[in-house]
């Protein structure tokens, strides 16, 4: 969130699943004091959530059958995924991996 904090001045909306870590007393105090509001999804409902059909082509192009030797690493590579794939949001194969998900 200090990464993304750094790009942008204005107050940010950050939605959020229920999971528990988000709503400790120090990360909310740090949202807080950063300007950023937390809006959570409704229990049982992450189909609302538009970036979790992301995360299947994230878990096949950066994560999957890999051995990093840290977080440092691995959120390079993540951000690395997150480039390629901004400069290649047309693709076809991608597209089918992302909506190929089924919530139900």
């Amino acid at each position: 969130m200090k990464y993304i904090r750094s790009f942008y001045n204005e107050k940010l909306h950050i939605i959020l699943d229920n999971f528990s870590p988000h709503k400790k007393v120090e990360v909310v105090l740090w949202y807080r004091e950063n300007t950023i509001e937390l809006v959570f999804l409704p229990t049982n409902a992450s189909w609302l959530n538009l970036i979790e059909c992301h995360f299947t082509a994230l878990r096949k192009f950066a994560i999957r059958n890999s051995n990093y030797q840290n977080h440092k690493e691995l959120g390079s590579d993540i951000r690395r995924y997150f480039i390629w794939q901004n400069e290649n949001c047309g693709d076809e194969k991608l597209e089918r991996i992302e909506n190929g998900i089924n919530f139900s």
